[in-house]
This record gives C-alpha cells, sequence and structure tokens, in this order.
C-alpha cells in the first residue's frame, strides 16, 4: 500500500491504495483518523454500505466529510477506527486480515509519521480502540459474566505470554481477534465446563439418610472399582488440562488411606467383642 497523496491538513484527505482500490482518509481536529465508509465496505465486500454499517457501527464513530471529488455529493460517510475494526472482524472476504494489517502497519503509523494525529500514539502496541475492540468480543463471549470474562483474559494472556491486553503489539491484533473468536464455547468455560451434580453419588455404597444430608459407607473404600468419586474424576479432569493437582490429590488419597485403616481397626474391634462376647456365653 502506498501514499498517493499527503495529508497537510485535519481537512485534507490521505488517500492510500490497498489491491487497486483507493482508501480516503482524514484526520479531525481532535487527531481521531476517519476512513471512507464506501472505500472500506467495497474492501471487505459488504454489497450495501448502509445496512453493514446499521449491523456493525456504533453511531458515535459515524461522521461526515466533504466529497471526494469536485461534483461529488457532500458529507459522504466516514467512520472512526472502532467502526473499522467493527467491518474488517465481520467481514467474509479473504483481503480483510490483509487489509486490516495494512491498516495497522502501513496507513496508521504513515498518517501519524506525518503529525496528522494531535496524540502521540506508539505504533508498537495496540491502540485504545483495538483494545477495546477485543474488549467487546470478550464480553459477548463471556456473556457478562465475570469469572467468564476472567478465565478468558487469563487465557489470553497466557497465549501471548503478556500480562495485559495493553502489552500486546499491535502487529499481533488481528492475531488475537483470530484467538478469542476460536475459544472454546461457554459450556467449557469455567462453572460451566466443571459438572459434577449431587445425582453422582447415587451409587452403591452411598446412604443419603435424607434430602439435606449424605455420608459414605467405609465398605466401598476396600473396593473403590464399585464406588466412582467425583472428587477424584475432578482431580483427574484439572490433571489432564495441566492443572498441578498434587497437592489435593495426595490429601485425597491420605484421606482414603486413614480411613481405610480405621475401617481395619474398627473390624479387629469388632472382631474381638465378638469373641469376648462368646467366651462369656460359653
Amino acid at each position: 500500500m502506498q501514499v498517493v497523496s499527503t495529508m497537510t491538513s485535519p481537512a485534507t484527505l490521505d488517500v492510500f491504495s490497498f489491491n487497486g482500490a483507493q482508501i480516503h482518509v482524514f484526520v479531525d481536529d481532535n487527531g481521531e483518523t476517519w476512513f471512507s465508509a464506501r472505500d472500506v465496505c467495497a474492501v471487505l465486500g459488504y454489497g450495501n454500505d448502509s445496512d453493514a454499517i446499521k449491523k456493525y457501527c456504533r453511531e458515535k464513530g459515524i461522521a461526515k466529510h466533504g466529497s471526494h471529488a469536485e461534483g461529488e455529493n457532500q458529507g459522504l460517510t466516514y467512520l472512526n477506527e472502532g467502526n473499522l475494526y467493527r467491518l474488517i472482524i465481520n467481514s467474509h472476504e479473504e483481503e480483510a486480515q490483509a487489509f486490516e494489517v495494512k491498516v495497522t502497519k502501513e496507513i496508521l503509523p504513515a498518517i501519524r509519521k506525518t503529525g496528522g494525529c494531535t496524540t502521540p500514539h506508539d505504533a508498537r502496541v495496540l491502540s485504545h480502540v483495538q483494545q477495546n475492540a477485543l474488549q467487546q468480543i470478550v464480553s459477548q463471549r463471556g456473556e457478562n459474566t465475570d469469572v467468564v470474562r476472567a478465565d478468558i483474559w487469563s487465557r489470553f494472556n497466557d497465549h501471548f505470554e503478556i500480562g495485559s491486553c495493553g502489552e500486546l503489539p499491535a502487529e499481533h491484533f488481528l492475531e488475537a481477534v483470530a484467538f478469542l473468536a476460536t475459544l472454546p464455547r461457554n459450556d467449557t468455560l469455567p462453572g460451566t465446563r466443571y459438572q459434577y451434580p449431587r445425582a453422582m453419588l447415587d451409587q452403591a455404597h452411598f446412604v443419603a439418610p435424607d434430602a439435606d444430608k449424605a455420608c459414605l459407607s467405609l465398605s466401598m473404600l476396600s473396593d473403590p472399582t464399585q464406588f466412582k468419586s467425583p472428587l477424584m474424576l475432578l482431580l483427574n479432569q484439572l490433571c489432564s488440562e495441566g492443572y498441578d493437582i498434587t497437592a489435593p490429590f495426595e490429601e485425597a488419597v491420605a484421606m482414603r488411606s486413614a480411613m481405610q485403616q480405621t475401617d481395619k481397626v474398627l473390624d479387629e474391634i469388632r472382631l474381638i467383642a465378638l469373641k469376648a462376647k462368646s467366651g462369656r456365653l460359653g
């Protein structure tokens, strides 16, 4: 992508080319960058500009600006950076990813280099607009659940080896969008993927005297194969997902061993008592 003309003032358009198409851009007095909606929609394969803008864009990020050339209707529609990313994310065009890379790596740095933006920006990391775009994806995937959103961000930070979203290099923005979009659905996220209902205890060797209490028969410990422990199943699942469950696993094994030993001692006491009783009767 090459700069065809250079911005000389906030009211002057920059014109960039992408795969033979022109992308008109201008920067307003506040230093915010705006992209021609018509140009962007054409590149991203939207057949109806108005429908695409209505469906995916926020009204706050839509503005009117002078026409590209004399004789055209005044007040063409322009979109801010946030709305541009919304259209890119929802586009089905194969070129959408390449266009996003060109925007973040060439168009925006070129504009900022010429002094079009009044607010300095470190092009090496995500812009606030890009961060907001990622946050919106997380909110949608998290279904307004704090636990799920926290888990998504934790996976995100671990994957990119960063402390927070703001540390992610701008060149990885598209990769970040793809990562968030392909995360497992919410039914496999914390709070929903670990399902061990009380009904699992409806097994042999389990005694439930009433609806509020539950107790395990010590006899089940002598033959664990006849009782599927929900606790051990949960620990094994966590282990298979890479969690270090050494401490709780060893505690569970030690508790089971202690209960088995206690059951053995009680059996011996019962046997002694039975023999003593037999001796008296004899």
